[in-house]
């Protein structure tokens, strides 16, 4: 989606949470994604090791224990296609 405007209104934004874990927001303005058709996940494998992701409000919202950035990573990948 990168074309020397989108990048500028819209983004990905990673945080730190503090029970330790991780924030993923991507917006998707305008992006040709199946918003819709996204199953929310929701995967606990303890209290260290989980992930939550959802599209709520026009982005691909995630959190996730401190190991799980990647896996997060990898749920939005899939969504977009890539």
């Amino acid at each position: 989606m990168c074309n020397d405007s989108w990048e500028h209104a819209h983004g990905v934004r990673i945080d730190t949470l503090d029970n330790p874990g991780w924030l993923v927001r991507i917006e998707l303005g305008g992006a040709v994604l199946p918003a819709e058709s996204f199953q929310p996940v929701i995967i606990d494998r303890s209290d260290s090791d989980w992930v939550r992701c959802r599209v709520e409000d026009g982005s691909f919202q995630a959190t996730g224990g401190v190991a799980n950035l990647l896996e997060i990573l990898e749920i939005f990948l899939r969504f977009a296609g890539a």
